[in-house]
């Protein structure tokens, strides 16, 4: 939901450069980076407060709403290196942008997704169906990832 979401506010955004009639999307920089930071903040929120529904429908709808705002910091950037491209280059450039988010985000995920599964089924008993590390683990690494939205957020602010 979150990768749909970003490249799609993305992909819109950047073609208003080669096709300006499609300038749809003009949301002042200050606001977007406002709400990344906020979308960090809330998600981590929910992990520390609420560690069960860190899953389903909800946590999907929220995903893809922020991931319109991430999307939208990563068009600042990229609009202002392709302002100068020819046309005929800026597909290859933003599916090869594209390409390179999601391979980081990947690298980063997965290997966390992985640590959070085993410490999650590590340890699994009828008594204790969900072990206590992978809570903690969740929500400390959350409240990691909180201040450092909540840091993001007072920069945004200046």
């Amino acid at each position: 939901a979150f990768t749909l979401a970003h490249t799609l506010t993305l992909t819109l955004s950047t073609l208003s450069l080669t096709w300006p009639a499609l300038n749809w999307i003009n949301v002042p920089r200050g606001f977007v980076e406002l709400m990344i930071a906020a979308s960090i903040i809330a998600i981590a929120l929910q992990n520390v407060l609420w560690p069960t529904s860190a899953r389903g429908k909800a946590r999907l709808a929220i995903a893809f709403a922020f991931g319109l705002f991430h999307g939208l910091g990563f068009a600042g950037g990229l609009k202002q290196a392709m302002s100068e491209m020819p046309g005929s280059t800026m597909a290859t450039a933003l599916g090869s942008f594209s390409l390179g988010v999601e391979l980081g985000h990947q690298i980063i995920v997965l290997p966390l997704f992985i640590l959070l599964y085993a410490a999650r089924y590590a340890g699994r008993t009828a008594d204790h169906p969900r072990p206590w590390v992978a809570t903690a683990a969740m929500r400390y690494c959350s409240a990691l990832i909180c201040a450092g939205g909540i840091w993001f957020l007072v920069e945004a602010l200046k």
